[in-house]
């Protein structure tokens, strides 16, 4: 049973958990990201200690003009969920993308309505269409498969079914958003956020159980899966 919009809308999995927890700081500036159940607006620009940058258009911030919004800006975009969704009739804008970095982070449902073909496979679909639209491509799902527009693809092997509630693919986009503020290559931004928030995921499987596990868990264990790779 999905829980969509149950954490969203208290303001729990909010994106900039994720990025908190990925060790991101926050500062007053152009960047611009959408979302909560109600689609609410907040300003920030995230920033690394290098000044990095980057916008995220995920779950509850799906609505077309504010997913055109993100194409337009320069900075790094990250698009999870409705901002996803609300492209799949739009495809047309996707050129205003092509030489900036752009991360979509789809399930298969949202990854055939932007036009995705899993006829082919999990590993092959996303590599086709990480080439085709020149962006890295992070298909969730058992085996997270991360591809980039270069023809790198990787298979990740952290996470478990406890995972599949509404929420945590927030989690995920805000870590990857972070990595990307710190200044990391797109594609290993993303391999690195999908292994930690997976890892965080096993950390709290093992506490919680699977079953009773919420997005809020996989936040409260980030660090400790950090601390894992970088101590």
């Amino acid at each position: 049973m999905r829980q969509r919009g149950l954490y969203r809308s208290a303001g729990i999995c909010q994106p900039w958990g994720g990025a908190f927890r990925g060790g991101i700081g926050v500062s007053g500036g152009a960047g611009e990201y959408l979302a909560g159940g109600g689609g609410e607006k907040r300003r920030g620009h995230a920033l690394s200690p290098a000044g990095g940058g980057g916008t995220a258009v995920p779950a509850g911030g799906g609505d077309y003009p504010a997913a055109c919004g993100g194409l337009r800006r320069p900075q790094p975009l990250v698009l999870d969920a409705d901002g996803i969704n609300a492209l799949a009739g739009h495809m047309d804008e996707w050129e205003r993308r092509r030489g900036r970095v752009t991360v979509l982070t789809p399930h298969e449902g949202e990854f055939l309505r932007v036009g995705g073909n899993l006829s082919q496979g999990r590993t092959a679909a996303a590599e086709d269409f990480a080439r085709r639209s020149e962006a890295v491509v992070v298909l969730k799902g058992p085996g997270t498969v991360v591809a980039g527009p270069d023809g790198r693809c990787r298979v990740n092997t952290t996470g478990n079914c406890g995972m599949a509630k509404g929420g945590s693919g927030d989690v995920l986009s805000g870590v990857v958003l972070a990595l990307l503020g710190l200044g990391m290559d797109a594609f290993d931004a993303c391999c690195c956020a999908v292994w930690l928030h997976g890892r965080a995921g096993d950390l709290a499987a093992q506490e919680k159980g699977q079953w009773g596990m919420t997005p809020t868990d996989l936040l409260e264990r980030l660090p400790q899966a950090l601390r894992e790779v970088t101590e």
